[in-house]
Parts: structure tokens; C-alpha cells; sequence
């Protein structure tokens, strides 16, 4: 963090009820998670509600993200201080990327990293790649009509000091256009985004999410679902009690983390 103070942002540690927080600017909070701290989602969802009420973005850090992805927690950081060299979507052209491309791209510059996609296009300035997405192609909900088809944007990122104005409008409507999708669905993750960027490109809030339970194994930092853990562990763990959980984790080197939601957005073209 020294980084920002040297560039005239001064961090400062504020205390609000029992939450030690790291206050950025006025409209940025950063409240660090450790591993071995207490918490339940719905406390974390209650402060984080109060700092919104105010204007505020409060974001969760947890321990092990920030271990294992500091240099893309920087990167989100670094876009929120407004340190980045703005370039502007007209001075970039769109192309498709090929699955290694895109996957080195989002793994280096995409908090959670690089994730299977149908359709993956980027942002180059010249022979530089500057921005990403990636989009699953539209599939056919009956449901909802003969010809409604609805698809979902994966991922966004952009070069690590790089801001692209009018870039992910830019990628966006580069899909549309070839796609034509009836909507578009995404998700943002609570504990760092309030959706702004989202609201802002016409997207609508269809949904908020209860918290999502996730396992840490401690040795590595690495994060699991329930589904990708040891089967062994599943077997464990489905029977015993939630008194029981975290000292049986503790056993197999395991902690329990969460995440305060997803903000499910859809946005709607016909």
C-alpha cells in the first residue's frame, strides 16, 4: 500500500462498531478478512449496506485473495485511484482471441482468472492486447418465446495500468452485433462491486444472491467449492454438525470462507 501513498493518497486505519477498516478515499473503504477471524455473511452484507447508504464502495479482502492475487487486487486498486493511463475505445480495434490468449490474459489481469468460454474478443492498440471479454454464445429459452435467446458475459478485464474509456461498451456491442442475443446476463460479486458499471450500460438488477460458501485449503491459499473437495472430505463433512465444521476443517487443513452474494444484472436488447 505504500504505493498510494507516495502517489498523494493517504491510507488511513478507521475502526467503525468492531470492524478495523482501511479507508482509501471518501467514496472507498477496504475491510481486510483474515482466515482465523469470525464472521457470518449477513454481518458483513449489514456493513456493507451502510457504507452504500452513504455513497461508499466497501470492499471485503480476504486473506487468501490477497496472498494469492495481490498483483490483480492492486490492479482493481489502482483503476479505483484513478492511477491508470486512460486510453479510449476509438483508438483500439476488435478481435477474436484465440483460447491461450485469452486464457493468459485472464488469469494475469482477472481477479478470479480465466474461466470457459464460447466466445472470447479483445481490445488491441496496435499489436498490443489491452482489453478483454469473454461471452458464452446464445442458447434458445422457449420458455420465454420461439425466438429468445439468451446469453452471458463471462468476463472483463483490461492490461494491468490501463484504463479504456468506452471499452467494454465497445466489446459489448462488438458481440451483439454478432450475435444478436435477446439478453445478456452477468454477475457481479458483492463484496467488490455494486454493479455501477453495470447500471451505467443499461443492465437491470434481476437478482441479489445469498452469500456463496467457499473452502480454503491453507497449505496453498487455493479456494474450492464444495463439489471440486477431496470426496473424502465431502463424505466427512456432510456428517457433521455446524458446531462441529470448523474444527474438523481445521483437522484437514481447510478453513471456511464466503463471499456476501452475487448481483445477477440482465440486459435486455429486444
Amino acid at each position: 500500500m505504500d504505493y498510494f501513498q507516495s502517489r498523494g493518497h493517504q491510507l488511513q486505519w478507521v475502526i467503525y462498531e468492531d470492524f478495523q477498516l482501511i479507508k482509501c478515499h471518501p467514496h472507498l473503504y477496504i475491510h481486510p478478512v483474515h482466515l482465523k477471524g469470525e464472521g457470518q455473511p449477513a454481518i458483513f452484507i449489514k456493513l456493507q449496506e451502510h457504507f452504500q447508504k452513504k455513497g461508499v464502495l466497501l470492499i471485503h479482502l480476504w486473506e487468501d485473495i490477497w496472498i494469492n492475487r495481490r498483483f490483480q487486487v492492486l490492479n482493481r486498486l489502482y483503476a479505483h485511484f484513478g492511477l491508470n493511463q486512460v486510453l479510449h475505445g476509438r483508438e483500439t480495434l476488435v478481435k477474436a482471441l484465440p483460447t491461450p490468449l485469452a486464457r493468459q490474459f485472464f488469469e494475469t489481469y482477472h481477479l478470479q482468472g480465466y474461466v470457459k468460454s464460447s466466445v472470447q474478443i479483445g481490445l488491441f492498440k496496435g499489436e498490443e492486447l489491452v482489453a478483454a471479454s469473454s461471452f458464452n454464445k446464445p442458447i434458445l429459452l422457449p420458455s420465454k418465446g420461439k425466438s429468445y435467446y439468451s446469453s452471458e458475459l463471462t468476463r472483463f478485464a483490461t492490461k494491468a495500468g490501463v484504463n479504456v474509456s468506452g471499452g467494454f461498451s465497445k466489446l459489448l456491442r462488438h458481440y451483439v452485433k454478432k450475435f444478436q442475443p435477446t439478453d445478456i446476463m452477468t454477475y457481479a460479486d458483492r463484496d467488490w462491486s455494486l454493479g455501477e458499471v453495470y447500471k451505467k450500460l443499461h443492465f437491470e438488477l434481476t437478482e441479489t444472491q445469498q452469500p456463496w460458501f467457499l473452502y480454503v485449503h491453507l497449505p496453498t491459499m487455493n479456494r474450492f467449492p464444495f463439489n471440486r473437495l477431496p470426496l473424502s472430505l465431502r463424505s466427512t463433512l456432510a456428517t457433521v454438525s455446524v458446531e462441529a465444521l470448523p474444527g474438523v476443517l481445521k483437522e484437514k487443513n481447510y478453513c471456511q470462507v464466503f463471499n456476501t452474494g452475487n448481483l445477477k444484472y440482465h440486459l435486455y436488447l429486444r
